[in-house]
């Protein structure tokens, strides 16, 4: 949005300016035409006294009385032929004569018309200049109001395509809210799971009780619905109260945290999607019914006298051949697979931990390397990226060219930063060599775009809408950002600089730079 401000601002600013330098111009070009009417005038009139003169001596042979004038010579010219009449080249002569008096005359009056257009035309641009000249002082008077951004102090600018975070803070809201329902679901199986187990052994324990009620002519329907009342009510308590919960502007709030102190991103209205709303408050209750119908209706499903005498029922494991076994493992074995589900659970449950467990230790792994790598990495103790160079380095720094281009990946336009070294360089492992076409590029890159030596890099300049294409011609360890190494003489070569241009300094203690001077300072302990 501030881009477009900008752009639309400055596209009006420059278009009043060109208009109001284009008025001026037209203005004092009208002025000084109309300066010389005069002249021009004069010079018709004189061009056409002259040939009148010229005129009036010639035909005084052929009986011509008086003199041609710019009034009569017509009149007289025409009489003349009359005089004339019985010899043709004389009186053909005459009336060529009179056409081009006719003609030169019509010049001198068209030179008149025109320098007095010109004069008008003159008094209409000097207002124009005026008016453009007062609209050009309300512009300014207008951006210095309400677009009053200092350009020249601005450091870096981004546009909405070009910024990962604002994709990134919807992508982890999409990864939370995904997992969010996933784990929910898997945990609403376990505690129904759970309830179910609970449930199974009430009824195990009151299964006299419950085939006395069968053989009282009570139906299983009515016991399914019975003990099914318990979960039911259980689950849909807690999927109200979680889902209140949740829905509260504290559980927004206490959801959102994260994600509002790492992003800056305005407060967001809260919404109420049906489909969590079904989630939250249906979605436990019937879970439950589900998982409890399918174990109680089974348990339930044994005769009366089974479950008056509290007999167990044999599963289908229970007539499993298991050969000349000895006891106690024919025990084990028996005992694991009349317990099958229970097992299955654990494991599932141990493979559910062990993968939180594993993708915690591998975060952690992953953090403690990249902080080990950038401070191992990190050579230099400032960085200065200049704004205003000098004509000369620092003694005590070592300059640089850097200069950003961009390269796509993983759906987003990835910033790269190309790095114009020394040969002597302290700072980088980079062993450049002259050349505008070969680069070594930093580990952290390398990983970023899968390359390695050998393969072509192709960098885009936005600005220039140029592409750059590179070999790569080694891999160094740099993992603080995504660089490209090459030989500042041939990058100043490439991207057109002076022999001596640099706008980055590097140095292993704090220099005194003037910070007008500078875009910023980076520090090791920043980094």
């Amino acid at each position: 949005m501030l881009q477009k401000s900008l752009t639309t601002t400055d596209k009006l600013t420059k278009g009043i300016n060109k208009l109001a330098d284009g008025s001026t111009e037209l203005s004092d070009g009208l002025n000084e035409l109309s300066a010389n009417n005069k002249k021009l005038q004069n010079a018709s009139g004189s061009i056409l006294d002259a040939y009148l003169k010229e005129v009036s001596s010639a035909l005084k042979a052929y009986g011509l009385k008086e003199d041609l004038t710019e009034d009569n010579f017509e009149s007289t010219l025409e009489h003349l032929k009359e005089e004339n009449s019985e010899n043709a080249i004389v009186k053909l002569s005459i009336g060529s004569l009179s056409d081009q008096l006719t003609m030169l005359k019509s010049y001198k009056d068209g030179v008149v018309k025109y320098t007095d257009g010109v004069g008008e035309a003159a008094e209409g641009a000097s207002k124009l200049s005026d008016g453009v000249s007062k609209l050009k002082k309300g512009t300014d008077k207008l951006m210095d109001q309400y677009f009053n951004i200092s350009l020249s102090n601005m450091t870096e600018f981004v546009t909405a395509e070009e910024n990962m975070r604002i994709g990134a803070t919807t992508d982890d809201q999409v990864i939370n809210k995904m997992g969010g329902l996933v784990a929910g679901v898997i945990i609403m199986i376990l505690f129904t799971y759970v309830i179910s187990v609970f449930v199974v052994h009430t009824i195990e324990a009151e299964s006299g009780v419950i085939g006395a009620l069968y053989a009282m002519g009570v139906t299983g329907k009515d016991l399914i619905l019975h003990y099914l009342m318990l979960p039911i009510c259980v689950t849909s308590i807690s999927g109200a109260i979680g889902t209140a919960i949740g829905f509260s502007p504290i559980g927004v709030r206490q959801q959102m945290a994260d994600t509002y102190n790492y992003f800056s991103f305005p407060e967001v209205p809260n919404v109420y999607p049906v489909y969590l709303l079904v989630y939250g408050l249906v979605m436990p209750a019937l879970a439950a019914v589900i998982v409890n119908w399918l174990v109680i209706r089974r348990k339930l499903a044994q005769p009366a006298l089974k479950l008056m005498r509290k007999e167990q029922k044999q599963g289908k494991f229970g007539r499993v051949d298991l050969g000349k076994m000895g006891f106690v493992s024919r025990f084990c074995v028996r005992q694991l697979l009349r317990e099958i589900r229970t097992s299955l659970t654990v494991i599932f449950g141990l493979f559910i931990s062990l993968l939180i467990c594993m993708l915690s230790l591998d975060c952690f792994v992953m953090c403690d390397n990249i902080r080990k790598d950038n401070k191992a990495d990190t050579r230099f103790e400032y960085m200065y990226t200049y704004k205003y160079p000098t004509k000369n380095a620092p003694d005590d720094g070592e300059e640089a060219f850097a200069r950003t281009l961009k390269k796509e990946r993983f759906g987003y336009n990835l910033d790269v930063t190309v790095m114009g070294l020394t040969k002597d360089n302290s700072f980088f492992d980079a062993d450049v060599k002259k050349s505008m076409s070969r680069v070594i590029i930093s580990s952290a890159a390398a990983q970023k775009f899968g390359l390695s030596k050998g393969d072509q890099i192709v960098l885009n300049d936005e600005d220039e809408e140029r592409d750059y294409a590179f070999t790569v011609d080694g891999v160094t360890q740099y993992s603080p950002g995504l660089y490209v190494f090459m030989d500042i003489d041939s990058m100043r070569d490439l991207f057109g600089e002076d022999d001596d241009y640099y706008n980055v300094v590097f140095a292993d203690h704090k220099l005194n730079i003037p910070a007008g001077r500078l875009y910023g300072t980076l520090s090791k302990k920043e980094v």
